[in-house]
């Protein structure tokens, strides 16, 4: 699950996963080391589809809504470049590669 919450204006923009509780990434390419890594600790190296969902959190002041959450259907891949724009709008400055 995926939740984008819109912070003040000057704070930086940072994500939180559910399972790593206080811990802030900054750097978002670890971000999607992380979801990689935790996909491989719940499935094995398979990546395969599993039932326990990822929870991560994003905080950013650069959003066009207050909050947003997306919850991916199963089976159905959701890339995050498209989550990402959704919140940012159409100037999506958010880099995610």
């Amino acid at each position: 699950m995926l939740q984008l919450h819109k912070t003040d204006d000057g704070t930086e923009e940072y994500a939180e996963f559910l399972h790593l509780p206080k811990k802030q990434f900054t750097d978002f390419a670890l971000v999607r080391r992380e979801i990689q890594d935790e996909t491989d600790r719940i499935t094995g190296k398979n990546k395969q589809i599993s039932p326990v969902p990822i929870h991560l959190s994003i905080y950013s002041p650069n959003g066009i809504f207050n909050n947003l959450s997306l919850i991916p259907v199963t089976f159905l891949f959701v890339d995050l470049t498209l989550m990402f724009a959704l919140f940012y709008g159409n100037s999506c400055e958010f880099d995610t590669h």
